[in-house]
């Protein structure tokens, strides 16, 4: 009976955070937003503050290594952006790069692009700190050189600042393919900025997307030089102190897909590697005194985590329980599931397929390359300098 228990609480914690985590989530930001439109009916409160004043001063940071390829293209989209001359400065931090990515970079005379060049790469969160530290500006928008914004995208994100009750912003990301010219999401990225909204509603906002999220400068703590995911870290860590971060899907940056899997792969094994150095360093995030964000962040992101470990677990125990007909059936589907995504993976990654079989394809390659990476960071592979990926 233990093992059966077992079997049907770790299928239970995998099928909540995909399935009906996201669900009750939506029925929960439903029912507050509900709760604040009673609330106006009957006491007339003001629920949207229109900011007034002054729009703040504006550096936008990031840092590159080897991106000759997008660097020319990513600062002419940032000097386009509509937002006073006066007020935007770009600070460009390259981190050893060995290309022309420098070359590139100062070819352009406008003062506001800031190019620092570092000869050694000492990784990303060593030259974002540095750059920090000459920065005065009171908003910071962080950003990728393989990134676009729409012309509209840093008002969107200053707009939050005016009044100064707002610590971070955290604008929406469209993945591209450039080959089809059109939006490629997958079910999953549609998922997660599901979630992001949702999650912002509620006061349960947790990392950013890292190509396009904004913070008052006051808010930035200097990061351990071997952080990995740098823009979940700040995110959470001001989260965490209790102050506001939010979600604004009106702020709009795109990214190109990864070309292929294999290079999704190595992306996720890195972020992975990241996620467990960030639930041991945010371990206080647990404590229930952090409210709605301990449920998003266990529900969201801890549970997904270990998933790949209750996968393992979930599998052992199934084979202890094959006297059942039962249990036969549930092994035989996972190891349906298993031997498909290895076929696919290593002979049909290049044909599409429907949704059913591809997004459990997909779950699993993603849990296979998140265990990876726990591998990764128990082997004290894990660092932050550069492992290059098109995305």
């Amino acid at each position: 009976m233990i093992l059966e228990y077992t079997f049907w609480l770790i299928s239970f914690l995998i099928v909540y955070t995909y399935l009906i985590y996201p669900l009750l989530l939506i029925v929960i930001s439903g029912f507050i937003q509900s709760l604040g439109d009673t609330r106006y009916i009957l006491h007339k409160t003001e629920r949207r503050t229109v900011a007034s004043g002054e729009w703040p001063n504006v550096a936008i940071v990031f840092s590159a290594y080897n991106e000759e390829r997008h660097i020319v293209d990513r600062i002419n989209n940032l000097l386009e952006q509509d937002y006073p001359l006066d007020k935007l400065s770009i600070y460009i931090g390259s981190d050893g790069s060995n290309d022309r990515t420098v070359e590139f970079a100062r070819t352009f005379k406008d003062k506001r692009v800031k190019l620092f060049e570092y000869s050694e790469n000492r990784g990303k969160i060593t030259v974002l700190n540095e750059l920090l530290s000459n920065i005065m500006e009171t908003v910071v928008v962080f950003t990728d050189a393989n990134t676009v914004y729409h012309s509209d995208t840093i008002k969107k994100l200053a707009r939050h600042f005016i009044s100064g009750n707002i610590a971070g912003v955290c604008g929406e990301l469209y993945l591209v393919n450039p080959k089809k010219g059109s939006n490629q999401d997958s079910v999953y990225w549609r998922l997660e900025r599901i979630l992001k909204y949702h999650e912002g509603k509620i006061n349960g906002f947790l990392g950013a997307n890292g190509a396009i999220y904004a913070i008052n400068r006051k808010y930035f703590t200097t990061l351990p030089v071997d952080t990995i995911i740098d823009d979940f870290s700040i995110f959470m860590k001001i989260g965490l102190d209790g102050h506001k971060v939010i979600y604004d899907t009106e702020a709009v940056a795109e990214e190109e897909v990864a070309p292929d899997m294999f290079a999704e792969y190595g992306r996720r094994v890195r972020i992975g590697a990241g996620n467990y150095q960030a639930f041991f360093r945010f371990l206080y995030g647990l404590n229930p005194k952090h409210k709605w964000r301990v449920f998003t962040y266990v529900s969201h992101k801890v549970i997904r985590w270990f998933t790949p470990h209750l996968m393992v677990l979930l599998f052992l125990v199934n084979i202890t329980l094959l006297d059942q007909p039962l249990y036969q059936l549930t092994l035989l589907i996972q190891v349906s599931v298993y031997v498909m995504t290895i076929l696919i993976v290593k002979y049909f990654h290049s044909r599409q397929f429907p949704s059913f079989i591809s997004l459990p394809v997909f779950l699993v390659y993603m849990n296979a390359a998140l265990a990876h990476g726990f591998i990764r960071y128990l082997s004290g592979n894990s660092k932050g300098t550069w492992e290059r990926t098109e995305r």
